[in-house]
């Protein structure tokens, strides 16, 4: 085994295209961070406050979840084998990088799942108090999840972090892997043991848990809104419609742009499809897999009326106070040139 070094890339078709694409990626999404942390701290009404309160928290943890994959761990796919190859500031430290890695995914889903209950809670008095009870349940059954994975994932700790015995045997069974499998920054999941197998297990589970509460909450939100659409005011329906609407896209962003690499890393690990067909393709895959916060934060910001209404409204101001800023310079200047020439004229 050996840390990573020019021997460890040579077997990635593209990896030089890879790291460029990833820093041009990183700026854009970055920049939408920060344009979405600033929509969501300008004033609001009170009535929208503490909902974008969880928004900004949300926002805030995708912009470090995704500045933790493209430059802490910066893991690569490498079909057709069950590896995750890091790259980044912990490429040392792969065990480790998963752990992390789990902490930011388990409670981004555990955002998501706030956003969801709040907004469901706001129309609470047409949702059957069943309804309620079960999607509470399923909220507080989620965090022992959450608890389950951290604890299968220690207990299997040792097998991420020591693979030499594994690695040699699959290279043997399966074929001869590429040489960039045996450095140490390449993790192969130990599908041997019964260790690894009850952690995939527990974050299945906890992953299906949490798809279960996202989507009750979904409905019963939505059916609420539509069945009693007579009982609200009209301003009240649009902006409940709004807010849900705009949840949704950003719910599915992230289920399209995590969910979709996966299925289809896992796919290739299955159907044994060929790295050097499709690397590249898993290039493009792996960047969105990072991009998706960013891309869920744009459609926030594409979508949300309230939130489109407070930035055009700072972009107005800012652009009248640039304007009397230049017109009370451009006096300053004129009246410094007038003073000049007059002190000139009676030299």
């Amino acid at each position: 085994m050996f840390s990573p070094n020019e021997t460890c890339h040579q077997g990635f078709i593209g990896f030089d295209i890879f790291l460029d694409l990833l820093k041009i990626s990183s700026v854009l999404s970055n920049s939408i961070y920060i344009i979405g942390i600033l929509a969501l701290k300008l004033k609001c009404p009170e009535t929208f406050r503490k909902y974008q309160t969880l928004l900004l928290i949300h926002t805030i943890s995708n912009m470090f979840f995704e500045n933790y994959l493209t430059i802490i761990w910066k893991f690569m796919l490498t079909p057709p084998w069950m590896s995750l190859c890091g790259f980044g500031l912990m490429f040392n430290y792969p065990a480790m990088s998963v752990g992390f890695f789990l902490v930011f995914l388990l409670s981004n889903a555990q955002t998501i799942i706030v956003l969801l209950e709040y907004r469901m809670k706001s129309v609470a008095s047409f949702i059957p108090q069943k309804t309620l009870k079960i999607s509470k349940a399923l909220n507080y059954f989620y965090s022992l999840t959450q608890l389950l994975v951290f604890f299968s994932f220690i207990y299997s700790y040792e097998d991420f972090e020591d693979q030499r015995d594994y690695k040699l045997k699959i290279d043997k069974t399966d074929g001869p892997l590429p040489n960039f499998i045996f450095c140490d920054n390449c993790i192969v999941f130990n599908l041997d043991s019964s260790k690894t197998i009850l952690f995939a297990i527990s974050a299945t589970f906890s992953t299906a848990i949490a798809a279960s509460a996202q989507n009750l909450m979904s409905f019963a939100s939505s059916h609420a809104i539509s069945s009693n659409s007579s009982i609200f005011s009209s301003r009240t329906l649009v902006v409940q419609k709004s807010f849900l609407r705009s949840l949704f896209i950003q719910l599915g962003v992230h289920v399209l742009f995590l969910a979709t690499p996966l299925l289809i890393f896992f796919g290739a690990f299955l159907l044994r499809l060929s790295m050097e067909k499709w690397q590249i393709f898993m290039h493009f895959l792996t960047i969105c897999f990072y991009q998706h916060g960013s891309f869920s934060t744009l459609a926030m910001l594409l979508t949300n009326k309230q939130l489109k209404r407070s930035l055009k409204l700072f972009i107005k101001k800012l652009q009248r106070k640039l304007k009397l800023n230049s017109k009370t310079e451009s006096g300053h200047n004129l009246q410094m040139t007038t003073t000049s020439l007059h002190i000139i004229s009676k030299m």
